[in-house]
């Protein structure tokens, strides 16, 4: 096993909620929540690992946080996760900074979030990551459980 799948394993006893996907041209990973809540939480922290070489043990350091607010449309939502996915990589490389975590808010197919970064994150990132693909995208649910491999572009 590579030092991910050991850093992945090691999250929640073993039980993590994403893991890295082999993938020959991209970087695809698994994500699954028990609700829609969890699922974008988990999808932040894949995407924080992805980027970054830091231990989410280790966020206490981080004294600057900031909060920004992403609304969209999720009447499809697997159209409405790739683009929250990418909103947040474009912030990545706007305003070099890092999503920790995200509240959510959801009413008739439409979706409220705020989104916690790491301000000034740039020396932490490690990986550029372009854009999520469609490349074999899917959600999956089953009953309030979600989830998805994701594809990202590098």
């Amino acid at each position: 096993q590579n030092d991910s799948t050991n850093y992945f394993n090691a999250l929640e006893g073993g039980m993590s909620p994403y893991r890295l996907v082999d993938h020959t041209a991209d970087i695809a990973v698994d994500i699954w929540g028990k609700d829609e809540q969890d699922f974008f939480n988990e999808s932040i922290r894949a995407l924080f690992f992805l980027l970054t070489d830091i231990q989410l043990e280790n966020l206490h350091l981080f004294k600057r946080l900031q909060r920004k607010k992403i609304k969209l449309d999720l009447s499809s939502f697997d159209e409405g996760y790739i683009d929250f996915i990418n909103h947040i990589i474009r912030f990545v490389d706007i305003y070099a900074v890092l999503a920790v975590g995200v509240d959510v808010k959801m009413r008739n197919n439409k979706a409220s979030f705020t989104v916690h970064f790491i301000k000034d994150s740039s020396s932490n990132i490690k990986r550029e990551i372009k854009a999520a693909t469609r490349h074999n995208f899917r959600v999956e649910r089953n009953g309030k459980e979600i989830k998805t491999r994701i594809t990202f572009d590098i």
